[in-house]
């Protein structure tokens, strides 16, 4: 076995095929449940489409209660009796043999023996054959009831092809459960934030981009991304000699863009072809070169603001600026009614975003520029550590060609709906795995008190079955795709994956042809060379048939991160697939970070992010044979009926010894049914045969998903108040009201009815949620002047008030002073709040206690803070033991029963009460304390 590389710590996750699961509850004797089985002449009977020899030997995987009596999924259970009311075991034959496990032959063939021994009885003794002709049906043969129809399939089946791709994988642990407890080790995280830039005036920007005229293509993958600025960023083609110019890239772009570019022409119909294939990114964060080069015909006029950016010194200036004239000019470009042809063009093409391994150390570049933009979200999660094929696949630049595979077997965006079947060769499948989470759920017993099987819920994976997947793409005449690429106005083929799909690559060294569909010699070396490091990996990994049935996990490896974004409507809450992002996991990736700047205000979309790894299953497929004498398979036996089980009178004639039921031959040499007969035991032996495969198959399983993403401004801070009195004036105030600059956290304060879903709001755009993406009650929130305030909410009441909810909305004003009228000699009581342009509000200010005092004419203010704090239930004690000692005779606590000695003790006869006076020497004040004192005898 190749050497591991040490397991990050996370919630672990067993991953199991449907073939190896099955649902065995048994009873208090270990018998398989009534419910499942049906007890026909010493056998235990029962159907299960997968595994049956796995469940009567105790190695399917079940998910129920062990004998320790907790709950556990495992598949080491103590084996079930099924056969004569013992249990069955197995062992591997003496002799067996192996097929060398090469890159030409992985096939491992041995020899097993499935076994029952019990005590011997008249029926072993006077009907040997008829009854060892029970264990031949019940294992090799199956039975039909000839009564009713039904068919049990025998234990071993010849006809059958079982798979095992079980392995454990885990889950990342959410912020929230690290913040908790930290583990050992290094620990696989999941961790995810947004940001709202708070230094500039985004409200134009959040209204543009907020436009949905076009409903098949609203406006979204063609967003300023991040990416295309990084790949401007580290283009070292554009930085010679301290000089920056993107006309060279700038003039092909618009060569192809559609604003000179008539319909149906080649330069539009070779956009997708041979632009978006050298210059996606950059198409997208210039527009197919217009922000910054505007108008075409006069060049005294252009910002060239993309070169400015490029060439500042981020180090050492302040970027705002710049950036904020380039979302004006972008929005200046967007349409006002309809999208462009050049949007629709990027809003497709940026479907699936891919990275190239070349790329990935490039990624943490973004911290430096991410903090310019509007608005993003932001990923991280740890990427797993065994990466040799990721590594083989960086090296052979296949990266385009499994990326291509990843993608076909995903399920595609909405807009695009599916991708058709007439290009693709890769046929995905799908199989039923049940994985074993943290929780799972109490075990429930049914009412005939057997224990019961918990209640394990499946999930379909899909997996691409690789080896096959590389055969056909080594062939000429078929690639990944079937045919030329179709992006034409006319023939636009909407089940092209091509037309889908961008790759951020690195120019330098990544030639954009060198693994094009056409490219013959490409396919052959490479993909053979890639199907011969999967089948060494196999080999060097390889289980054996006792490896597989013991619960030894397949050998892994995480080829891909695949982040599926999900954009929910307002309103409607409908969820629609937008975009894929993957991300290639190689021995340079370490944590992976994706930051999304192509994300909307939410007022007009929220978002959530499910993470995929695409991972290589180094799994087998094994059936079982059973052999004839020249070594050849021999058929699968027709199952026997009922009426062949009668077993005739018990009588001393008819005694039979049988050695062998099937095939002659020393016990073993060969493969078949055989008895052992000694003096007290009998024992029944089926030796069978095992061919174990690989099944190397590239499985898509998700590792966390993300509660939804909100983008939100901060709530403001509290405004700064000053209540004025006017001068003589009994009834009049003058309530001035600013914003407050500030930032603090602080737990939402509640005052009307919709504050609540307010809050929650924030919070949920703030990430201060459970694990299950519901705001915490308690959980306190950032509150910031990001924003100018717009509007103040006035309280007012004249009862004393306990809390902030015994106040009612008084007035709400859009300028900051107040005129109030007020009763002279009243008590009020004033909270405020703030209210930003985007309706976020604050909490209440402290509430100000106002009254204007009256007294013949001369007008005195009171205006103070009132504090609501309820008073403290006090206790009024002095603790005086260092003052006061009372200290009874020797003779009167051991000696009170003699009636020379002058007890202290009350009894049933006598009652004697004592008296302690207190007198304060300050105010001469005096306190009585009566007591008395009883004897109690304890043995």
């Amino acid at each position: 076995m190749a050497e591991k590389q040490p397991e990050l710590a996370g919630k672990k996750k067993l991953v199991v095929d449907s073939d190896a699961y099955f649902s065995a509850p048994r009873d208090e004797n270990n018998n398989l449940s009534s419910n499942i089985q049906e007890i026909i002449n010493d056998a235990a009977y029962f159907n299960s489409s997968g595994d049956k020899a796995r469940i009567v030997l105790g190695k399917n995987w079940d998910y129920r209660q062990a004998e320790s009596g907790k709950l556990a999924f495992s598949n080491n259970w103590a084996a079930p009796k099924v056969f004569r009311s013992e249990a069955l075991q197995y062992e591997i034959c003496d002799t067996q043999f192996n097929d060398t496990l090469d890159l030409t032959n992985q096939s491992i063939r041995e020899k097993y023996k499935i076994k029952f021994t019990g005590q011997k009885d008249d029926l072993d003794e006077n009907h040997s054959a008829q009854r060892l002709n029970r264990w031949v049906y019940y294992v090799k043969t199956g039975i039909v009831d000839d009564s009713t129809g039904n068919t049990y399939n025998p234990i071993i089946r010849v006809n059958a092809q079982y798979s095992d791709h079980y392995h454990e994988s885990i889950n990342p642990f959410t912020p929230s459960q690290l913040n908790k407890k930290q583990p050992a080790g290094k620990a696989f995280f999941a961790n995810y934030k947004t940001y709202y830039n708070e230094r500039v005036d985004n409200a134009d920007f959040e209204k543009t981009t907020g436009f949905l005229a076009d409903q098949d293509y609203p406006i979204q993958n063609s967003l300023p991304s991040i990416y295309g600025f990084l790949k401007l960023f580290t283009n070292e083609k554009i930085k010679q000699e301290g000089l920056f110019t993107l006309f060279p890239i700038i003039e092909e772009l618009q060569k192809y863009s559609g604003y000179n570019a008539a319909p149906g022409s080649p330069e539009l119909q070779n956009v997708y072809i041979n632009l978006l294939k050298k210059y996606p990114l950059e198409a997208l964060v210039s527009l197919f070169g217009y922000i910054g080069n505007w108008p075409p015909n006069k060049p005294e006029k252009h910002s060239k603001i993309l070169e400015k950016i490029i060439s500042l010194s981020f180090d050492n200036f302040d970027a705002d600026s710049l950036f904020a004239e380039y979302y004006n000019e972008y929005i200046s470009r967007m349409p006002t009614t309809g999208m462009s042809e050049d949007q629709v063009i990027l809003e497709k093409s940026m479907t699936n975003l891919v990275f190239s391994p070349r790329v990935t150390k490039l990624l943490n570049k973004v911290d430096q520029y991410k903090k310019y933009f509007p608005f993003y979200a932001e990923l991280e999660f740890t990427a797993k550590l065994d990466t040799k094929l990721g590594d083989m696949m960086k090296k052979m630049f296949l990266t385009k060609f499994m990326s291509e595979v990843v993608l076909s077997t995903s399920t595609p965006p909405s807009s695009v709906g599916s991708y058709t079947d007439s290009w693709k060769i890769v046929d995905a499948q799908d199989f039923v795995l049940f994985a074993q989470d943290t929780d799972l759920g109490d075990l429930s017993t049914s009412a005939d008190d057997t224990i019961a099987s918990a209640t394990l819920s499946s999930k379909e994976l899909k997996f691409v079955p690789l080896l096959q997947t590389l055969d056909k793409w080594q062939t000429e005449e078929n690639g990944v795709y079937k045919g030329p690429q179709m992006p034409m106005n006319e023939d636009f083929s909407d089940g092209d994956l091509r037309n889908y799909m961008s790759m951020f690559r690195e120019d330098s060294a990544e030639p954009i042809n060198l693994d094009s569909d056409d490219n013959v010699i490409f396919k052959k070396l490479f993909g053979s060379a890639f199907k011969a490091k999967l089948l060494q990996t196999y080999v060097d990994n390889a289980r054996s048939y006792d490896d597989i049935i013991n619960g030894v996990p397949a050998y892994t490896e995480d080829l891909f991160y695949r982040i599926e974004k999900i954009r929910i409507m307002p309103g409607t809450g409908q969820e629609d697939i937008v975009q894929n992002i993957l991300i290639p996991n190689t021995s340079e990736l370490d944590i992976v970070k994706y930051v999304d700047t192509q994300v909307k205000y939410a007022t007009y979309a929220t978002y959530k992010y499910n993470v995929y790894a695409h991972r290589v299953v180094f799994g087998n497929t094994y059936r079982y044979q059973w052999l004839k004498e020249d070594g050849s398979p021999e058929p699968a036996p027709s199952p026997r009926t009922l009426s062949t089980f009668v077993l005739p009178p018990l009588s001393s004639e008819g005694k039979q010894t049988i050695e062998y039921v099937d095939l002659g031959g020393a016990l073993g040499s060969q493969t078949g049914i055989a008895e052992v007969a000694g003096d007290y035991d009998v024992t029944y032996v089926a030796t069978f045969n095992t061919v174990v495969e690989p099944s190397i198959v590239l499985l898509e399983d998700k590792i966390f998903s993300t509660p939804e993403i909100l983008i939100l401004d901060k709530p403001p801070v509290i405004p700064d108040v000053n209540i004025l009195p006017y001068r003589a004036v009994n009834n009049r105030l003058k309530i001035l009201l600013t914003g407050a600059s500030d930032r603090y956290r602080q737990e939402p304060v509640l005052i009307l009815d919709g504050d609540q879903a307010h809050f929650d709001r924030i919070k949920r755009a703030q990430l201060v949620v459970d694990d299950s993406g519901n705001p915490l009650e308690d959980g306190k929130v950032e509150f910031g002047s990001d924003d100018p305030v717009k509007r103040f909410q006035i309280f007012r009441t004249t009862e004393k008030p306990k809390s902030y909810q015994d106040f009612t909305l008084y007035e709400e004003l859009n300028k900051e002073f107040f005129e109030e009228q007020v009763h002279p000699n009243t008590r009020y009581y004033y909270t405020f709040r703030a209210i930003d342009v985007h309706g976020h509000i604050s909490n209440p200010t402290p509430v100000y206690e106002v009254e204007l005092i009256d007294e013949k004419g001369a007008v005195k203010p009171v205006i103070r803070l009132f504090d609501m704090t309820p008073p403290k239930n006090k206790t009024v004690t002095k603790a005086c033991q260092k003052y006061i000692y009372l200290k009874p005779a020797i003779q009167q606590l051991y000696f009170s029963d003699d009636p020379n000695v002058d007890g202290i003790f009350s009894d049933s006869n006598t009652k004697k009460r004592y008296k302690m006076r207190l007198t304060s020497k300050g105010s001469g004040k005096k306190i009585d304390i009566n007591f008395s004192f009883k004897k109690e005898i304890k043995n």
